[in-house]
């Protein structure tokens, strides 16, 4: 039968179940001290880079901090109408534990809450704050949505808070730079304002986009109740497409069109534009350069104008549109006669 190498990520677990003097398996919550984090800094290997489906290639170990926790919902008791509409589990909702990164000050700096099984469940924080909404990404609806995540923290302490329910759990981790590279802390902490500064023009940016997608909607909405037997409904339906029309231009100046195939990165965008410093900050450990000082000026420089072409669209066009469509004083109720048997 050959030889066989079993190789386990992390044994705390494992340590802490055997040293404790109650069953850990059966706890509601409970997370098992984390390995140190690095914060590592990883390049491409060479060889095949993509390797489709006739090259092995093992797993490697995943970044960011790694979380061990038990986790065993409450029971519920169940009437006998539960008992005989779910079987097998099925109709259950998800199980969700949530995470909530806390840094030394006790602020919560990024939240995020992970599907989970009865037992022993393995998470990961990816060592980063809470970010912003990219242009691209409409409005979340669900309560549950996951938040985006941010620029990378400093190395240091941080406070690991699990909660489910009423139980609650916590544990500090310690995260490191990559001890194979030199680096200098204060480079690091020089590049923080130039993260800030572009997550504010990515919020302005997505607000745009927020807005169109909003004004398409709405366009949408009144298109539904007009009556094309209706002269003056037609021409607010070619109002409306006029509109739209201006809308899908502004749009193609923030983002791609819709439909492009492959990777696409289209550098005269403004999503692109902002974006781009974004590639001059990952993995930078040398701190703020003329590079960065260009990008984050040309981004600016160029938000604004396409925040004046959004601005004057909405005080101009757009607010002779609403009047039209107020004017028409549209409803959504039909008039409903009297319904008579034959």
């Amino acid at each position: 039968f050959g030889r066989a190498a079993y190789i386990l990520d992390d044994i705390r677990p494992l340590r802490a179940m055997a040293a404790s003097k109650t069953d850990l398996m059966k706890e509601q919550l409970h997370l098992f001290e984390p390995p140190t984090a690095v914060m590592s800094i990883n390049r491409q290997a060479s060889g095949t880079r993509f390797e489709a489906n006739a090259i092995y290639s093992g797993e490697n170990r995943r970044g960011g901090a790694m979380l061990s926790f038990v986790y065993n919902p409450e029971k519920e008791k169940k009437s006998k109408k539960d008992k005989k509409g779910k079987k097998d589990g099925k109709g259950s909702k998800k199980q969700k534990v949530k995470m909530e990164v806390l840094d030394d000050d006790g602020n919560v700096i990024r939240t995020i809450k992970h599907d989970v099984k009865p037992g022993l469940n393995r998470i990961y924080w990816g060592l980063r704050h809470k970010g912003v909404r990219s242009p691209n990404a409409p409005r979340q609806t669900r309560p549950d949505a996951q938040e985006p995540g941010g620029r990378p923290v400093l190395p240091g302490t941080f406070t690991v808070r699990l909660s489910a329910g009423k139980d609650t759990t916590s544990q500090v981790v310690n995260v490191i730079s990559d001890p194979r590279v030199g680096i200098n802390r204060r480079n690091l902490e020089r590049l923080i304002p130039i993260y800030d500064r572009q997550m504010e023009l990515t919020k302005s940016v997505t607000a745009m986009m927020d807005r169109i997608r909003e004004a398409k909607k709405t366009i949408e909405s009144v298109n539904k109740m007009l009556d094309m037997k209706n002269k003056d409904h037609k021409a607010l339906k070619k109002d409306g497409k006029a509109m739209t029309d201006s809308l899908d231009t502004l749009q193609h100046l923030i983002v791609n069109k819709r439909g492009l195939q492959g990777i696409v990165r289209s550098p005269d965008i403004l999503s692109g534009k902002v974006g781009a410093i974004g590639w001059y900050l990952y993995s930078n450990i040398t701190g703020p350069n003329d590079t960065h000082t260009y990008l984050l000026d040309y981004a600016e420089s160029e938000t604004e104008k396409v925040l004046e072409k959004v601005n004057a669209f909405f005080s101009d066009d757009w607010d002779d549109y609403q009047s039209k469509v107020e004017d028409a004083e549209l409803s959504l109720f039909k008039e409903y006669k009297p319904i008579q048997i034959d």
